[in-house]
């Protein structure tokens, strides 16, 4: 192969991430989030466009000592990374798909008392002030 036949591509590229959250009163918040990073030329490599959507949904209850949540990633399984080399010799085209899309759900909760009073902090300065007095 003659490396000096590759042509280098060089471009500017952007990425986008949008993370939005929804009250929805008695049933509960729901979050969506958006990713998308659009063509990238790494010197001779051309990577495509990725873009996904992640979705959840989460409840608090019995007095907000509970909090349940379910989360979708990549609802629409587009999450795909995929690229290119491209010169007067070679073709190489690269496409893989690791498992993106799955669901979660947590469960969190909250042990003991939320309305204990701590006791007040002093710093080493009114401390000494208050011997020396």
């Amino acid at each position: 192969m003659n490396l000096g036949s590759l042509k280098a591509n060089f471009g500017n590229s952007i990425s986008f991430y949008s993370q939005n959250y929804f009250n929805l009163g008695a049933i509960g918040k729901l979050d969506i989030s958006a990713n998308y990073s659009s063509k990238l030329y790494d010197d001779s490599f051309t990577i495509m466009p990725i873009y996904y959507i992640d979705l959840g949904l989460s409840k608090s209850i019995f007095n907000k000592k509970l909090d349940m949540r379910l989360a979708i990633f990549d609802i629409f399984n587009t999450n795909t990374p995929r690229g290119f080399l491209q010169n007067e010799s070679i073709y190489l085209k690269e496409k893989y798909k690791v498992e993106t899309r799955f669901a979660r759900i947590n469960f969190t909760y909250r042990f003991g008392n939320n309305n204990v009073k701590t006791k007040e902090k002093k710093s080493a300065i009114e401390q000494e002030l208050k011997r020396l007095n």
